[in-house]
């Protein structure tokens, strides 16, 4: 029996690595860097927020 899917994990994961390849795919190290800190920074926030 086939069930059909309200979410799909894989495609989700998929979608937002192709997202971020797009956003750094021209990026030196140190954009990198500072684009993932500042990714981290956010992610940190928002744990911070009940």
């Amino acid at each position: 029996m086939k069930t059909t899917k309200k979410f799909d994990c894989v495609q989700m994961k998929r979608e937002a690595a192709k997202k971020i390849f797009e956003e750094t795919a021209k990026m030196s190290d140190r954009q990198l860097i500072a684009y993932w800190r500042k990714k981290l920074d956010a992610m940190r926030e928002r744990r911070k927020t009940p």
